[in-house]
């Protein structure tokens, strides 16, 4: 596919000198900022060609998008993030937020983080939390800085200033850059961690949340992100042998809610009611996903991780062969 990069006068939008506008500001905020047509079969490849004007696609999903037109690279997208332009929205629109959030945002908009308002693009992309995340898709434009077009294409992890504190990262966000480098290498085969030192040890909350949006990337990449994060000494090798057991800990020990994947679905379901939002979400995940997205090992059921004798959790029993190693399934899952 071949990029087009539209001059800010080409743009082609239902209000063409407010967005315009926006870019000068941008520009003269001091940002080097590029933008690039986007077309409604690329919209559409991601189910987001019915996006209201105004409304804009940030993060993982902004990202694949931006790989799709500018690279030609084909990227997983784990699910939707939006957010509204004020300036650039309806009054329908802005009354309508509620209703975006649970149709395209549901396992986030359960938590309370649905569609959030911005009124001004250079602080929404100063306050960034990776380089690579300054960008965004609205209204068929992709707007992004040319720093983040560049770590996007080399694959570089970089935090943006403020977020580096005496040169650490903090624990979520630096699980998260171990989780970006997974699947950057896992896809493209290489990837760079900038900027920042780890930190030695993280709390088992942030783990989970890593190994959450790990096992919705798919059983590589969780392989990937664990075996990290056991070279750091953050687990045990007990915990990469045993995924699903290491999840179920982690569940129960910290109150936390796997979600959006198969695998997630069984840990929860052995041990707690999920909301009805959930649902819709993990439908949109696996849609999202496709034949990436994570699910339980070819054939495995609950009852497979279940001794029917005692009624308890096993992770890797099986009722017909005793036990089993999840991690020594197929990868196509």
């Amino acid at each position: 596919m071949l990029a087009v990069l539209a001059a800010p006068e080409s743009i082609q939008h239902h209000d063409k000198g407010r967005l315009v506008s926006m870019v000068g500001e941008m520009r003269d905020s001091g940002m080097e900022v590029v933008t690039y047509t986007v077309s409604k079969d690329v919209l559409r490849h991601f189910g987001l060609e019915n996006l209201p004007d105004g409304i804009a696609i940030i993060g993982g999903a902004a990202r694949a998008i931006a790989q799709e037109v500018i690279f030609d690279e084909q990227a997983p997208v784990r699910d939707i993030d939006l957010i509204a332009v004020s300036r650039l929205c309806s009054e329908e629109t802005l009354s309508d937020l509620g209703r975006l959030s649970e149709e395209y945002m549901a396992s986030d908009n359960a938590y309370g983080h649905g569609v959030e308002l911005y009124d001004s693009l250079p602080d929404y992309f100063a306050s960034r939390d990776f380089t690579m995340n300054q960008m965004m898709v609205v209204d068929g434009v992709l707007l992004m800085t040319s720093v983040a077009r560049d770590a996007l294409r080399d694959k570089i992890i970089e935090p943006m200033p403020h977020e580096c504190a005496g040169g650490y990262l903090g624990p979520k966000l630096t699980v998260k850059a171990i989780l970006m480098q997974a699947v950057f290498k896992e896809w493209y085969g290489s990837s760079e961690m900038r900027g920042f030192d780890i930190v030695p040890w993280v709390r088992d909350f942030y783990i989970a949340l890593g190994l959450n949006k790990a096992f919705q990337y798919g059983d590589a990449i969780t392989g990937r992100f664990l075996d990290t994060i056991r070279q750091l000494d953050w687990i045990a090798d007990e915990d990469v042998d045993d995924p699903i057991a290491f999840a179920k800990r982690l569940a129960e020990e910290n109150e936390f809610n796997f979600r959006d994947s198969e695998v997630a679905t069984l840990v929860n379901e052995l041990w707690s009611d999920m909301p009805p939002a959930y649902d819709a979400a993990h439908e949109r995940a696996i849609h999202l996903m496709g034949k990436f997205a994570a699910k339980l090992p070819t054939g495995a059921s609950a009852s497979e991780y279940t001794n029917p004798e005692t009624d308890d959790w096993l992770p890797n029993y099986n009722p017909s062969t005793g036990y089993r190693s999840y991690t020594s399934q197929s990868k196509d899952y």
